[in-house]
């Protein structure tokens, strides 16, 4: 039998992400309702790569090992995920297949947050990003510089606003429009 995990403990493990920490309260409890936990035993594996990315993974108790295999078939971990991290992002934020496999390092109790087109988007709120442009530079494999070009395309499209370290998301559709999410 799994464990029961709590809203207010389910919402601190997903509040980690740097994404969803700066959801405002209410759409963070509403992400809350749409998770679900999983129990994988030792070993089993969790995703493997190349399968869809349709999730964010939390571990709620127990061990996460990210792997590959190389061609001969052996295995090499390429990191070791422990209680309270999250994992399994980068597919779901680039809509591309997974880049590596995860298994269960023993019995292990996972939040899953399964993509989020799949569940009603709140009202046109603003989102607060606290990112810097160099930072955000070194997620997609850009300057500082193409990235401040762009910010300000967007700025002047009144689709984001700057301030601070922060980037404010004023118009939540024209993202999701621009990588043809609507």
């Amino acid at each position: 039998m799994i464990s029961s995990y709590p809203p207010a403990l389910r919402r601190r493990l997903l509040s980690k992400h740097f994404l969803i920490s700066t959801l405002p309260e209410r759409a963070l409890d509403d992400l809350v309702k749409f998770t679900t936990v999983a129990r994988f035993e030792p070993h089993r594996v969790i995703f493997g790569k190349g399968e869809a990315g349709d999730c964010l993974y939390g571990i709620l108790a127990g061990r996460v090992r990210i792997y590959s295999t190389s061609l001969d078939g052996a295995e090499i971990v390429l990191n070791v995920m422990e209680q309270g991290e999250l994992f399994g992002e980068i597919a779901l934020l680039d809509g591309s297949t997974r880049t590596e496999s995860a298994a269960a390092m023993e019995q292990t109790d996972l939040l899953r947050m399964v993509l989020a087109e799949h569940y009603p988007r709140p009202q046109e709120e603003e989102i607060t990003i606290l990112l810097s442009q160099h930072d955000l530079g070194g997620m997609v494999g850009a300057g500082r510089e193409a990235i401040n070009k762009q910010l300000a395309l967007w700025r002047s499209a009144g689709i984001v606003d700057t301030h601070s370290g922060a980037i404010m998301i004023r118009n939540c559709e024209a993202p999701r429009a621009l990588v043809g999410c609507v």
